[in-house]
């Protein structure tokens, strides 16, 4: 750096604002790192909890009439379906799919309870008699999207902290000029001021106005 850089005073408030800024950021951010597990172990079990419940309530209904043919439901309206599933025999057969249901989803049966794939969370359940059995798939964008919208939320706040700061400089900076102002106006009245001391004071001022700013 140039001389003129190295000889440039430092602020005292600007560094200790800085400082501050810096802390309050860095123990945010750990906060909301041990946030994100937390969230996403409580997300987790609220949506295993919904997803249990749904295959359990929604087996009875879909092999109330039989399943003799296998089909496949019609649409009921034109939204998407966040959830889909698929209902077997006994031979784990497909007989009965939701109306948004991919085969690649459920390519295989799987053993009753929980599983995840590459793409979704997956819960199994059976009637007792152990003749029907229903997997419910979810999406695990889902929960992805869930987690990082609640991370962003707390992440936020972070953007008032340059702004605050930013804010603070200025505010000093105008309290400098203002001190600039009311010398002149003192200079204009006492003109008596002798000129080496007065451009002592502009020069100091000036440059305390530019480190402030800085």
């Amino acid at each position: 750096p140039s001389g003129a850089d190295m000889s440039r005073p430092r602020s005292l408030r600007r560094d200790l604002a800085l400082g501050l800024s810096a802390g309050l950021v860095a123990l945010w951010l750990l906060a909301i790192l041990a946030a994100a597990v937390v969230v996403r172990e409580e997300m987790d079990e609220v949506f295993d909890s919904a997803l249990q419940e749904t295959a359990e309530r929604l087996l009875p209904l879909a092999v109330a009439g039989g399943a003799a043919v296998p089909r496949r439901l019609a649409r009921a309206g034109e939204h998407g379906e966040t959830l889909t599933w698929v209902v077997r025999d006994a031979q784990g057969r497909p007989v009965l799919w939701s109306p948004e249901a991919r085969a690649a989803t459920f390519a295989e049966p799987g053993p009753l309870g929980f599983r995840t794939t590459a793409s979704h969370r997956i819960h199994a359940a059976a009637d007792r008699a152990g003749r029907w059995r229903i997997e419910v798939a979810e999406p695990l964008a889902n929960r992805r999207e869930a987690v990082r919208e609640t991370l962003v939320a707390l992440a936020a706040p972070l953007l008032l902290v340059p702004v605050g700061e930013v804010g603070l400089l200025r505010r000093q900076g105008r309290l400098r000029l203002v001190d600039l102002v009311a010398i002149v106006a003192v200079v204009d009245d006492h003109q008596r001021l002798p000129g080496l001391h007065l451009h002592e004071v502009l020069d100091q001022h000036l440059r305390d106005v530019a480190v402030e700013l800085g």
